[in-house]
């Protein structure tokens, strides 16, 4: 009976703790028009230098701020915010900005998912704007993958599901062992009590029981000696 409640308690368990949801958009941080005089000039993706890469590391600095991720998921089912630009080992920054959000609500992350491409691509084009940059050598954020695909994952619930299912396990054992051992406790306390079996040894007369034996012995022994005495008179 305590398996069964603890199976049932487990799965009670895991169906009322959501699932977590899960979208990821990625960035690029460009330029749109070249200003050399190369054959890539005109080709935005081909002018990619360091600066680039430090402006997406700025961009991860500012969104990662906490006044920034407070106001952009407030009163929204969001759990976690990860912004990053690193993207290996050998190469620990880069100019692809990724933003991914979780949360129990899919339309509520899809949503702070954008709110941060947004803010992104505001702060970079105010930033530029009071720097004078003209417009046609702006750096700006290309979508390479949008926060559209929204991913279910069941995480949260297994893990809630475990740490349940361990901590019933460890009370069903304990209260099986406590349950054992008081049974057995109680166990010679019954055969005590029950008295002495048949065949078994007595238990030793009291005072009164002995007195009794000891008149009933004399007055046995005194009606022997005058039965002796009766039968001599009369040979």
């Amino acid at each position: 009976m305590l398996l069964v409640a603890l199976i049932v308690g487990v799965f009670t368990i895991m169906t009322a703790t959501p699932p977590t949801y899960r979208v990821s958009s990625v960035d690029m941080v460009m330029r749109k028009q070249g200003t050399g005089t190369g054959p890539d000039q005109n080709n935005p993706y081909a002018n990619s230098d360091r600066a680039n890469t430090e402006l997406a590391t700025m961009l991860v600095t500012l969104l990662k701020s906490p006044r920034v991720e407070q106001d952009l998921t407030r009163d929204r089912a969001v759990g976690e915010v990860e912004i990053s630009n690193e993207i290996s080992t050998l190469e620990p920054t880069s100019r692809l900005l990724t933003v991914t959000v979780s949360g129990t609500n899919p339309d509520d992350v899809r949503e702070v998912a954008q709110a941060f491409r947004k803010r992104a691509g505001e702060a970079l084009e105010r930033r530029q704007a009071d720097a004078k940059v003209p417009a046609d050598q702006r750096i700006v954020l290309d979508g390479v993958v949008a926060p559209d695909s929204v991913t279910v994952t069941r995480a949260g619930q297994l893990r809630s599901a475990g740490i349940a299912g361990f901590a019933g396990l460890v009370g069903l054992v304990l209260t099986v062992l406590l349950v054992d051992r008081a049974a057995g406790r109680r166990q010679p306390t019954r055969s005590s009590d029950s008295g002495p079996q048949e065949g078994g040894p007595t238990s030793e007369p009291g005072p009164e029981e002995r007195k009794a034996k000891a008149i009933t012995a004399t007055t046995r022994s005194g009606a022997d000696r005058e039965t002796r005495a009766n039968g001599r008179v009369r040979q």
